[in-house]
């Protein structure tokens, strides 16, 4: 939930750019309410070195976390996503060492999912 002005507002998606190019972020929660990342939402957010991905987030957009040179593990949390709701460029120019999804640890050389 967000506030403003005294009104509360239920947040159900991260809008596109949100967060780019944001140097003070060094860990990302996604929480149970989100069930949409947009594109460049993290993009080039330098600093976050890890991602827990909520458990209602059924899509993530193209370069949502483009250039977090520093991210090297992501825990996905949803069952929702599959290979078609996660671009193929959602997390380039990474370096990712660790995969966790759906209770399964992998240390990956690659992008998780091509």
């Amino acid at each position: 939930m967000v506030k403003v002005d005294g009104v509360s507002y239920r947040v159900t998606s991260i809008a596109d750019n949100t967060f780019k190019n944001n140097k003070k972020i060094t860990r990302v929660v996604i929480g149970s309410n989100i069930v949409t990342i947009g594109k460049n939402a993290f993009a080039k957010c330098t600093n976050i070195t890890s991602i827990v991905v909520g458990k209602n987030v059924t899509k993530i957009e193209k370069n949502a976390f483009y250039g977090c040179g520093k991210l090297e593990k992501i825990t996905i949390q949803s069952e929702k996503l599959t290979s078609k709701s996660i671009p193929k460029y959602a997390w380039n120019n990474t370096v990712i060492m660790i995969w966790e999804m759906k209770g399964i640890l992998r240390k990956i050389p690659y992008n998780p999912v091509t």
